[in-house]
């Protein structure tokens, strides 16, 4: 290969990264954050900032709402995915799987209805879910006893009529939940039953 096409190969590739960047967060979980983005209406939240722009946790510029450890904003990896009234609305997709190292997710005051998606207690580290003020329904998934490391489990609607919220039985799963410390339904259509 003559110098002219080895300096022409090098520029090439010295642009090629130029326009490449290498995100400290996992592919699938941004594809992941994405739909969390667009099915609770992203462009309406009260701060949405840096979403959809660049990497997740780059310094300084990480997406709102994504947070490292100590509770700073994630400069690698993902521990918890916290909104606290940012008028996030809509139904919450099942998107949950690929945080394997996230410890704790917190909805609180929002207007997130609908299912509880089974893919939250899949989340191999997840220690704390708290969905407070919100407007679930359906049924507590199963898949909550396969949560051997959840310790919280704050499960909290807007104040409801009978017949509505989340209904039927608490999993019988939860048995399996050792490091369980808190339980907490409120405003939910359970069974008077506890397995």
């Amino acid at each position: 290969m003559g110098v002219g096409r080895k300096l022409l190969r090098a520029w090439w590739l010295l642009l090629l990264g130029c326009f490449t960047t290498v995100s400290s967060v996992p592919q699938e979980q941004i594809d992941a954050l994405t739909v969390l983005y667009e099915a609770l209406d992203g462009p309406r939240w009260t701060d949405n900032t840096n979403w959809l722009t660049g990497d997740p946790c780059s310094q300084g510029a990480s997406w709102f709402g994504l947070l490292g450890k100590s509770g700073v904003p994630c400069t690698d990896d993902i521990i918890a995915i916290n909104f606290d009234g940012n008028n996030l609305d809509g139904t919450l997709p099942d998107v949950f799987e690929s945080f394997n190292v996230t410890e704790r997710v917190l909805f609180r005051d929002e207007n997130i209805r609908g299912p509880i998606p089974q893919s939250l207690f899949l989340m191999e580290s997840l220690k704390e879910l708290e969905m407070r003020n919100v407007s679930l329904s359906g049924t507590i998934p199963n898949t909550l006893g396969s949560q051997t490391a959840l310790q919280s489990l704050v499960l909290q609607n807007r104040l409801i009529l009978v017949g509505r919220g989340i209904e039927g039985y608490i999993p019988s799963t939860i048995g399996r939940l050792e490091a369980l410390e808190l339980l907490f339904l409120e405003n939910q259509d359970l069974e008077p039953v506890f397995p």
